[in-house]
């Protein structure tokens, strides 16, 4: 099944006049975790808070009831030492205590902030042990420029408690802001997820309405957002859209005509027409009188690509759609190539070797969208509901195929 979608928003973007009612807010506005971000001035040049911050902020937000659970305190080390701190903020109230990989392999194993005759080097199993053994779940982070593979050694250890409960994923470098998402690094947690399914995997950097799909897909879980949610007017309904976009019930369908529509999947048929709600237009800059939009209903020969849900999608109908011609390009795909390009003549592999998910390709033999067997006219009804209703050639403000409903 896999682990759950967790949205831990980053209070380093909080007022931090008001930092304890902030971050109990968000709690009651449906945040899982507080991500808190720790930075010394050394290993990142940026300084934020320390142990007692965490202290004053923990009696605004209970505990959580079991390992992970709602109100847990992500704590996040930007430190040049991270063995040394680990009893203060255990009892600061730190539920998660994660580490930094590249100071944990270069700093010393020194228990207490004032010993400095300490001179044996820690390892990152050690430190992970230490922290499970102050009774606090540790986490690992890797910064844009470690590979992933440095963590195989530590995840595949036969000591479970050495193993860490979480992989944090640095999708912009630690200690500066305002940095763009980097993409660039999906394909570690792809890696990751594709060898741990069950693991905790986070992603922090850069993260919005407009990237966290693409951190979900590649398989990410927890999700760290800063401004998003508290520069947001309702932060409530920005937590509720990233939990569902994790959860896949939200969709990014892209059309032919560049244009990228997220929302909330009511329904697909084997035709790949589309029903969202909660639309978000992604490229409002072409098309800026829909933002009002709330609903849409978007005609298959429309579409260039969406990733789905395969619970959504009843792949007989699908495939037999594709046989017909109904369907030109139809394959499984998931954390790996297309298993066939083209025209699909055989079944769909609908094992679990390919993930839950089902993506699609829809266009014509002359790859312009002039497709017969969409259009009302020409399609088998047999198989059909009231997506007839659009009948041939509909437009909406000038764009073909696509069916809006304003707010």
């Amino acid at each position: 099944m896999g682990p759950p979608a967790i949205i831990a928003p980053s209070i380093l973007s909080a007022d931090f006049a008001t930092l304890g009612a902030e971050c109990s807010a968000k709690m009651h506005e449906g945040a899982d975790w507080l991500h808190v971000d720790i930075m010394d001035g050394h290993f990142v040049p940026n300084m934020t808070f320390g142990a007692p911050v965490v202290t004053k902020i923990r009696s605004h937000v209970a505990r959580p009831s079991q390992p992970l659970g709602t109100g847990t305190f992500d704590c996040h080390l930007m430190i040049m030492e991270p063995h040394r701190w680990v009893k203060d903020f255990k009892k600061a109230g730190c539920d998660l205590y994660c580490f930094h990989y590249e100071a944990a392999v270069s700093s010393v194993a020194a228990t207490e902030p004032a010993d400095k005759t300490t001179t044996r080097r820690t390892s990152p199993k050690e430190l992970i042990r230490y922290i499970h053994e102050e009774g606090m779940q540790a986490g690992i982070a890797i910064k844009p420029d470690t590979p992933v593979d440095v963590l195989w050694d530590i995840l595949g250890n036969k000591e479970e408690i050495e193993r860490p409960d979480m992989v944090l994923v640095m999708t912009v470098y630690p200690g500066f802001g305002g940095q763009k998402f980097m993409a660039s690094e999906l394909p570690k947690v792809k890696a990751l997820r594709e060898r741990y399914p069950n693991l905790n995997i986070e992603v922090d950097g850069g993260l919005g309405l407009g990237t966290i799909d693409q951190a979900a897909d590649a398989g990410a879980n927890v999700i760290v957002a800063g401004s998003a949610v508290f520069g947001a007017q309702d932060p409530k309904d920005v937590i509720a859209n990233f939990f569902k976009t994790l959860t896949n019930q939200t969709v990014t369908v892209e059309l032919k005509n560049d244009i990228r529509i997220r929302g909330t999947l009511k329904s697909v048929d084997q035709y790949l027409n589309i029903k969202l709600d909660d639309v978000d237009v992604l490229d409002l800059d072409k098309y800026p009188h829909l933002s009002s939009v709330k609903n849409m209903f978007i005609r298959g020969s429309v579409v260039r690509y969406v990733v789905l849900p395969r619970s959504e999608v009843d792949v007989g109908l699908l495939e037999d759609a594709t046989r017909r011609g109904s369907l030109w390009d139809a394959y499984a795909w998931m954390q790996k190539p297309p298993i066939k390009p083209g025209k699909l003549d055989s079944p769909f592999n609908t094992q679990n070797t390919y993930g839950p998910f089902l993506r699609v390709n829809y266009t014509d033999e002359n790859n312009n969208g002039n497709q017969t067997g969409h259009d009302g006219g020409n399609r088998d009804t047999s198989v059909s509901d009231d997506h007839l209703l659009m009948g041939k050639g509909m437009q909406w403000d000038g764009i073909e195929g696509v069916d809006c409903t304003p707010m």
